[in-house]
């Protein structure tokens, strides 16, 4: 989620095209300068790194991600101001570079939840379900466009 905050105000893109090795976002509030986040990129203008400060300037998380061979994000992992992991999350793309399986693990490495998507005839992401730990469906998740 953050990630996609900070995207808004510069493109992957635009990024890559500059680059820009790390963005410092500084909040002043009422005076005071505090450091809000800190994002490093590699030379794709993919996020490697993310760290976020609570508001005296602390690491509040931390985020590491990692990117396959055909740049998608493929690894995703968050620890706590101590460094104790919070959660991991990996995903799995097609041959045409569309996610397909997205497995979510708590903080022990143990699978909370897996979801497989699914695509129509032209490509367009069709359906998503959402499994348990045990791979019980507990949701599904239909897309329907209009043209």
């Amino acid at each position: 989620m953050f990630i996609g905050f900070n995207a808004a105000a510069q493109s992957k893109k635009d990024i890559k095209n500059n680059k820009v090795k790390a963005i410092t976002e500084i909040v002043t509030k009422d005076g005071k300068v505090t450091k809000d986040t800190f994002v490093k990129y590699d030379k794709n203008g993919n996020a490697l790194e993310e760290i976020n400060f609570d508001n005296l300037g602390k690491i509040k998380e931390r985020t590491v991600y990692k990117y396959n061979n055909i740049n998608e994000k493929s690894e995703k992992v968050s620890f706590d101001a101590n460094g104790k992991q919070i959660t991991k999350e990996t995903y799995k793309y097609n041959a045409d570079e569309e996610k397909i399986e997205e497995n979510i693990y708590n903080g022990n490495n143990i699978l909370v939840s897996k979801s497989v998507y699914t695509f129509n005839g032209k490509g367009l992401r069709k359906e998503k379900k959402t499994f348990d730990a045990k791979g019980n469906l507990i949701q599904t998740k239909t897309y329907q466009y209009e043209y």
